[in-house]
């Protein structure tokens, strides 16, 4: 572990250990699905045949945070991701008049952060920021970058240098102690280590997103 993350860890921790009445632990659990597909047809409203592009994603991010400062709080989170795509070249049309794709690749993936998350809140307005203290991917998708070692079948892991989370959004209050909470929430990151190993020609593969959230904070 990296002494900026671990010295990052330490100040969490230390400001949840003094929190009291005045500065009151914070949960939130917010859920994120999205889903998209490219198809091509002869008409608007005909026959459906090989989609071109599939994408879904179901996902569940998780954190506790304490006050540490005015409109400052900050604590742990815990982001878990699950999901399947693939891709297709259009190929031809068959008797029906349905699409016929060849040369899919794609499979399923699933994706696990813990870190260290900051959040800045004003009124109803809430800005976070996340670091990937730990992340790591498998991705069965991904056979085309194996490690150095050859390894193509073991899970990714973050880059230290590159592994953050934004986050936007607000809360809307719906009791003294419960929030709904909404958010669009930006990720990049980088992998460049597979099975313990750096990838092959020592590259680096990078990744970025963007998500809505939707979820519930408690106050106690």
């Amino acid at each position: 572990m990296k002494v900026s993350t671990l010295c990052i860890l330490i100040l969490i921790a230390a400001s949840a250990a003094n929190a009291d009445e005045n500065r009151p632990l914070k949960l939130e659990g917010s859920l994120i699905v999205s889903a998209f597909q490219q198809q091509v047809k002869t008409e608007v409203g005909g026959e459906s045949g090989d989609p071109l592009l599939t994408e879904f994603q179901i996902g569940l991010m998780a954190q506790g945070t304490w006050q540490i400062a005015d409109f400052l709080t900050g604590g742990l989170y815990l982001r878990y991701d699950q999901g399947e795509r693939s891709a297709a070249r259009f190929d031809s049309f068959d008797d029906d008049n349905a699409a016929r794709t060849t040369s899919r690749v794609g499979g399923s993936y699933s994706e696990l952060w813990i870190g260290p998350i900051l959040q800045f809140h004003w009124r109803q307005l809430r800005v976070a920021l996340g670091y990937g203290a730990l992340g790591i991917r498998a991705d069965n998708g991904r056979s085309d970058l194996p490690s150095a070692a050859g390894d193509s079948e073991a899970s990714f892991r973050t880059s230290p240098a590159v592994a953050w989370l934004l986050a936007l959004g607000g809360a809307i209050p719906l009791d003294d102690n419960l929030d709904l909470v909404l958010k669009l929430e930006y990720r990049v990151r980088y992998y460049d280590e597979r099975g313990g190993d750096p990838l092959f020609d020592t590259i680096e593969h990078g990744t970025q997103s963007i998500a809505p959230l939707i979820g519930l904070a408690w106050q106690p």
